[in-house]
């Protein structure tokens, strides 16, 4: 046997629970058969061991058989006595002893620390959704991924992101042509200050002309004039003669005055060669933003990479009830295919299995449904039982063969079946 430690039923005594009247039953060997026709109390038989060593979760409202005063089970498991009445009034009374005959002061504590989830009824694990299955199994195998699944999620919501972003800078920059063009904009303000300048200094060439102009016809209508004059001519021409000679020297210093068609030529390049320059910077930013991205992206994705890594590591070496079960991120597997497709006997050997690992110190299991079991899925519940050294009791309907503890009326018969007084 692979295993053989843990608690078996020694003896099970249930009085007046449901269907039954007595039954004192002593279970010889791992496989225990409750047979009979159906209504003659066999389920009540099992019943009764989940009523005592459930508690008070595992019981109905109305446990006590119908025209008797209490229910009562003892429940004998070697290193510990459980002790269980109803009366049919509902006054309930639990008592677990040790070997040695001393009382446990806080009893469900002690039935809640043996029973696991599979314990009255393995064969649950087959029926249950693909979700439960595997965070039962997950349990069982000591695995939880919850942190590192909530940090892989949040990673993969993260590089979802980044990737969108990704996408449309990508698209953006697939758009924007390639720009030839310097990497500084001209100081258009400047020219433009030039410009101006350059307009004022036109305009101040232009007076000093037209006041040339003016001194100098001014000075042929002065000479023109009566020699009687003469005096106050010549003062005034010397005057003339003063300003024209300052205004030609302003016309010597302005003799090449500013090209403004030039300087508007340079402001339109500069416009033109600014627009260039932008359009550049624009598409350096759009590269750079899509490198960044793209460096942000693979940086999550080997994060991601990491925690598979990580958990396929704690997966490899997670210890599962049988070798053939596995899972991935969404369900049990067995045999390297999804549970629900796999043969009903290795079904059945899951199932038992994963109930033998969630229960590793109360070794006994109920199955309910044994009718639907055939002989070979028999063989193989009473081969694992043996190798395990689980105790299995098995409600079967048969049509009145003396197999195994035989429910008849209320009472039990069979090898294994002792006799109870009223």
């Amino acid at each position: 046997m692979a295993e053989t430690s843990g608690m078996h039923i020694v003896q099970l005594t249930a009085e007046n629970v449901k269907r039954l009247h007595a039954v004192c039953i002593r279970p010889d060997g791992n496989l225990v058969q409750i047979t009979g026709r159906n209504g003659e109390g066999k389920s009540s038989v099992l019943d009764s061991i989940m009523y005592a060593i459930g508690g008070k979760r595992a019981r109905p409202g109305e446990p006590v058989r119908k025209g008797a005063k209490q229910a009562r089970v003892e429940v004998d498991l070697g290193d510990k006595v459980i002790r269980w009445q109803q009366s049919k009034k509902g006054i309930d009374s639990l008592i677990v002893e040790s070997k040695d005959g001393s009382r446990y002061p806080s009893p469900q504590a002690v039935l809640d620390s043996l029973v696991g989830d599979l314990t009255f009824d393995p064969l649950a694990f087959a029926r249950m959704a693909a979700k439960d299955q595997l965070a039962v199994l997950k349990r069982v195998a000591g695995l939880d991924f919850a942190e590192i699944d909530t940090e892989r999620a949040r990673l993969f919501a993260q590089r979802s992101n980044v990737n969108r972003t990704l996408r449309d800078i990508r698209g953006s920059l697939a758009a924007m042509p390639e720009v030839d063009a310097p990497d500084a904009e001209v100081d258009v303000a400047a020219l433009s200050a030039e410009l101006d300048t350059a307009y004022k200094e036109r305009q101040a060439w232009g007076a000093t002309q037209a006041e040339h102009e003016t001194a100098k016809a001014e000075e042929k209508r002065i000479h023109d004039e009566s020699r009687e004059q003469i005096a106050v001519i010549e003062r005034r021409m010397s005057q003339a003669t003063e300003r024209m000679i300052a205004a030609r020297e302003a016309i010597t210093r302005l003799a090449d005055p500013p090209d403004c068609d030039t300087i508007r030529v340079q402001i339109a390049a500069a416009q033109e060669t600014n627009q260039a320059v932008r359009d550049k910077r624009e598409r350096d930013q759009a590269v750079a933003n899509e490198k960044d991205h793209a460096e942000r992206a693979d940086a999550l994705t080997r994060k991601i990479g990491k925690i598979d890594e990580d958990k396929a590591a704690q997966v490899g070496a997670a210890k599962l009830p049988i070798e053939e079960l596995g899972f991935d991120d969404d369900a049990v597997t067995l045999q390297g295919l999804p549970f629900e497709q796999a043969a009903s006997s290795e079904q059945l050997r899951a199932s038992v299995a994963m109930g033998i690992a969630i229960n590793p110190e109360l070794r006994v299991m109920l199955i309910r449904d044994g009718s639907l079991l055939d002989s070979e899925n028999l063989t193989l519940l009473g081969a694992m039982a043996e190798e395990h050294d689980v105790q299995i009791w098995v409600e079967r309907a048969t049509d009145g063969e003396p197999i195994g503890v035989v429910i008849e009326d209320g009472y039990a018969s069979g090898d294994e079946a002792m006799a109870v007084e009223e």
